[in-house]
């Protein structure tokens, strides 16, 4: 994604998942890559999708046509996150056959239906996280049973019910950032991927995966000043900064005065994989936003 809103993909196409729409060739906010689909959030909160759509991955529900602010994507079920912090999911899984691919990944639970400020997708699990850092999973690996796809991926640890910063998911396991900087891991993977090197067990703040493979970012990649970037969707603000900036809060003031007064926007951030992000209602009166380190 280009900073002028502009979509480019690249790579093994045998779905059309690199034949970017014109739909996403601007006004885009925030992407995700699926097995052989992709998905891209409009700044105006509606979901474009394309690409491999055997299961109905690519077409996007009524739900996710509007208020969305962030998308993953799997297997095979695409995964969104809306601006009221509940979570919507389609394509494999909107059923537990218990067979290939439904495993339930795209059943909701009550737990992530509010209060989520983050999402990742498995191969055949979907993973959330709560504003109390708290990691909620559900799809394939609610049991282990020494098979795949039952390896245990959603079976939360007590570690990861609290404190957690942000999720990632790969094909048969889930990984967690604490706010210490540690590293969890859960599931079953292949090539060394459960195996945290000594290198990422502490000062981490930043973390991805996909199927076989883990990537942490050391310390916190920031190159200073902080940018705080805002864009308008309909009747708010969306207010963003860079993922690595960790330990910032986002206050506003409505007057420009020696003595004014910087208030805490009460809005929980968001996380994706490059940005917080902040949805604002638009005000009559002119609002000024900084970003203050706590």
């Amino acid at each position: 994604m280009k900073t002028n809103g502009a979509v480019i993909a690249w790579g093994y196409n045998g779905s059309g998942q690199t034949n970017v729409p014109i739909a996403a060739q601007s006004g885009v906010m925030s992407i995700a890559a699926g097995h052989e689909h992709s998905l891209a959030v409009k700044t105006n909160g509606s979901v474009i999708a394309w690409g491999w759509n055997n299961e109905g991955q690519s077409i996007v529900p009524v739900a996710a046509q509007s208020g969305v602010i962030a998308v993953a994507a799997g297997w095979q079920h695409s995964v969104a996150l809306k601006s009221d912090g509940s979570v919507v999911a389609w394509g494999a899984g909107t059923s537990n056959t218990a067979s290939f691919p439904h495993y339930g990944q795209s059943m909701v639970p009550i737990e992530a239906q509010s209060g989520v400020i983050a999402i990742a997708a498995g191969g055949l699990h979907t993973v959330a996280l709560k504003t109390n850092g708290a990691v909620v999973a559900w799809g394939a690996g609610t049991n282990i049973t020494g098979f795949a796809p039952y390896a245990g991926q959603c079976i939360i640890p007590i570690e990861a019910r609290s404190g957690v910063t942000a999720i990632a998911a790969g094909l048969y396991y889930t990984l967690a950032l604490k706010t210490n900087g540690s590293v969890l891991l859960w599931g079953s993977g292949n090539f060394g991927v459960m195996s945290i090197p000594l290198t990422a067990k502490s000062g981490v703040s930043a973390i991805a995966a996909k199927y076989d493979h883990v990537v942490a970012l050391l310390g916190t990649g920031l190159v200073l000043p902080v940018s705080l970037t805002a864009r308008k969707s309909e009747n708010e603000f969306i207010l963003s900064w860079p993922r690595t900036a960790i330990g910032f809060k986002l206050q506003s003031e409505v007057n420009l005065a020696p003595s004014m007064t910087w208030i805490d926007c009460t809005n929980v951030p968001v996380i994706n994989d490059t940005e917080f992000t902040v949805t604002d209602t638009r005000s009559e009166n002119r609002k000024v936003y900084r970003l203050k380190k706590f």
